[in-house]
């Protein structure tokens, strides 16, 4: 059966803190990779018209199922305020919110939102950037 999700590859520095390593693919030290998946929009049918919760419920059991190395990124429901601030205070990239039943849409759109933390290695990096090449 096909399948097609979405998901993010996360580098680990296995002597930290456990918190991902934004600048890893940049640099030339021993990483652990873990596979992140967050969403799924096909398992033999098109699921992107779905609502997210049901496409995450069908992630779920597809990967309690499966015998590969990828973990499921859960979602939280609530107090998405409180989370942006643990995840500055943490020095993580940021965080996603997503509208809970909307359907799959590439890129950015009203039903999801990204927050980057001011002061994580994803916002510094932007800055730096020369915008105008």
């Amino acid at each position: 059966m096909a399948v097609m999700s979405s998901w993010k590859l996360l580098l680990f520095d296995p002597r930290d803190d456990g918190l991902s390593d934004f600048n890893a693919p940049r640099s030339r030290r021993r990483s652990e990779a873990v596979l992140i998946a967050f969403d799924l929009m096909h398992q033999g049918t098109d699921l992107r018209e779905t609502p997210l919760i049901y496409r995450k419920q069908k992630l779920t059991r597809l990967l309690d199922t499966a015998e590969l190395g990828i973990q499921f990124n859960d979602h939280l429901t609530e107090n998405g305020e409180g989370v942006f601030q643990l995840a500055c205070r943490m020095g993580l990239e940021g965080i996603v919110s997503k509208q809970i039943d909307a359907p799959y849409q590439s890129g950015s759109s009203k039903t999801w939102l990204k927050s980057k933390t001011p002061a994580s290695a994803a916002a510094l990096r932007e800055s730096l950037q020369d915008w105008t090449r």
